[in-house]
């Protein structure tokens, strides 16, 4: 859980961005549900774009409560979460050891020139 929360306070800068831009359509919708509220002639048009502009709130609060969420946790995340640790780099080996050489072998006989056995099969026929 806590690996969960150190990419939002590493990354919290963009995720305050993007909730921004959305917020922003939320505004531009709510501006535009007014407006069409304060045009319309019919109580259905005047019913439709309060309908439209509550979304649009509803939506806005959402994300300024994601908002809050993630400033609250980019301030208490450094603080309960401890910075992954550093691995050692293995440090290269410079003169390689040597290598052990294998014990020399007996000594093998030398092969004969002689032919190699025939083995007794039986010859099949075709006839």
């Amino acid at each position: 859980m806590l690996e969960f929360l150190r990419p939002i306070a590493l990354f919290d800068t963009w995720l305050y961005f993007g909730l921004g831009l959305v917020a922003l359509f939320f505004i531009r919708v709510i501006w535009l549900a007014r407006r069409d509220r304060m045009r319309s002639i019919f109580t259905l048009e005047r019913e439709h774009a309060n309908a439209r502009m509550t979304r649009a709130f509803i939506g806005l609060m959402i994300i300024l409560s994601l908002a809050l969420g993630i400033y609250y946790l980019s301030i208490v995340t450094p603080t309960i979460v401890p910075p992954p640790q550093d691995t050692p780099t293995p440090t290269p080996i410079i003169a390689l050891p040597p290598t052990p050489t294998p014990p020399p072998l007996l000594p093998t006989p030398t092969p004969s020139l002689t032919p190699p056995r025939r083995s007794h099969r039986p010859r099949l026929s075709w006839k």
